[in-house]
């Protein structure tokens, strides 16, 4: 039996690195065994969450359904009975993103359960695994923090999908009060200048510790939140940290807002931060003739010269690239044989996962774009190396 880098572990992983997902894409099952399970749900029709019992009862069921009764393969069977007993454990938790890969026969089992925001019910069975729905999800839980401002206090955030958490003692409060009321003329001047310098230092001091705080910094890796009239004197000194760090800002309705209304009001900002970082690759796209490829031709032509850098990745419903059966080399035009090997046995794919695959093997960055509404857009389009 052929061996394989993956292993089989019961236990859901968090997200996995990039040398595992580059396994995942090249993994192949001449007899088409490799299921691709992925399920998530955010609306509860069934408040007793039967839905999601009978939704996944459904997806084995179909897939069952595919094989004359008795000849489904006995790993497969396990594998799909396995998939439906986590229905237990998902109804605990129907929110959270549960990915599984297996297939019996080449011992193979990897269960992912990630934070992502979206609904989904998905099961495949065939000689490759479905990774578009991971990376999309993957794509969607990158972390960022929350910084909360007001008067002195601060509270801070950390995000990572539909997850929120707040993080104590990381920043310093300042004492911004006014210390005293007093009936000399300009005295209560001296007072208000006083608080005002204080009120710098604690701007510039917030913005140093956040320059410092472990783990994630750089561009999009911040939303701040405070009052509009606070915001338009700290701004300034928020400008010293690393260009485009801050992804937006929303007004404060109340410093002792929970987690759940901070994520309420971060998660469209970090969407449409996302959204506009994609539109702009887009467009720089489209202006560089020399480095752009746009259409699933042009940058499968891209991927097989190794010269793609970053792929855009969209809806491709409806659209096929086509896999050999004997050598498993993808190409976009069907024709009655393979162009590399001259075999027959040509299989159409769906193209995102075509792409998906080859941009992983060649260890492209790829940016999955949810929706956009560009005329030069039909799907996937790339920034080449040269």
């Amino acid at each position: 039996m052929p061996t394989h880098t993956l292993p089989t572990d019961p236990a859901a992983s968090k997200i996995p690195e990039q040398e595992e997902l580059r396994t995942l894409a090249a993994f192949r099952d001449p007899s088409a065994h490799a299921v691709s399970f992925c399920y998530s749900l955010h609306s509860f029709p069934d408040k007793s969450h039967h839905t999601e019992k009978v939704a996944i009862g459904k997806l084995v069921q179909d897939e069952v359904a595919k094989f004359r009764p008795g000849a489904m393969p006995e790993l497969l069977s396990k594998d799909l009975n396995q998939i439906l007993a986590m229905s237990s454990e998902i109804q605990r938790a129907p929110t959270r993103w549960r990915t599984v890969y297996a297939c019996g026969e080449e011992e193979i089992w990897r269960q992912f359960d990630l934070p992502a925001p979206e609904e989904i019910a998905q099961l495949s069975v065939s000689s490759r695994f479905l990774l578009v729905p991971l990376l999309a999800a993957i794509q969607s839980c990158r972390r960022y923090r929350v910084v909360l401002m007001e008067s002195g206090k601060t509270r801070l955030f950390e995000i990572q999908g539909s997850e929120v958490q707040e993080i104590a003692g990381k920043l310093s409060e300042g004492d911004l009060t006014r210390r005293s009321e007093d009936s000399r003329v300009g005295w209560s001047k001296h007072v208000d200048g006083n608080v005002e310098h204080q009120e710098r230092a604690w701007f510039r001091e917030i913005v140093d510790e956040l320059g410092k705080l472990p783990g994630e910094q750089g561009p999009g890796t911040l939303v701040v939140g405070c009052r509009n009239d606070m915001w338009g004197e700290a701004r300034p000194y928020f400008s010293a940290l690393e260009n485009n760090t801050i992804m937006g800002r929303f007004h404060l309705p109340g410093f002792e807002m929970g987690a759940q209304e901070v994520l309420k009001e971060a998660r469209p900002i970090f969407e449409q931060y996302q959204l506009d970082q994609y539109k702009d690759l887009l467009h720089a796209i489209d202006d560089d003739n020399g480095r752009g490829a746009h259409g699933l031709h042009a940058v499968l032509n891209a991927l097989a010269a190794g010269r793609v850098q970053k792929m855009l990745l969209g809806d491709m419903t409806g659209q096929t690239a086509n896999e050999c059966g004997e050598c498993g080399r993808i190409q976009s035009e069907l024709k009655n044989k393979c162009a590399f090997c001259r075999s027959s046995q040509l299989v159409p794919i769906p193209a995102d996962e075509a792409l998906v695959r080859l941009a992983l093997a060649q260890k492209a960055e790829i940016l999955h774009i949810p929706s956009v509404e560009e005329e030069t857009f039909h799907g996937v389009a790339a920034m080449l190396r040269y």
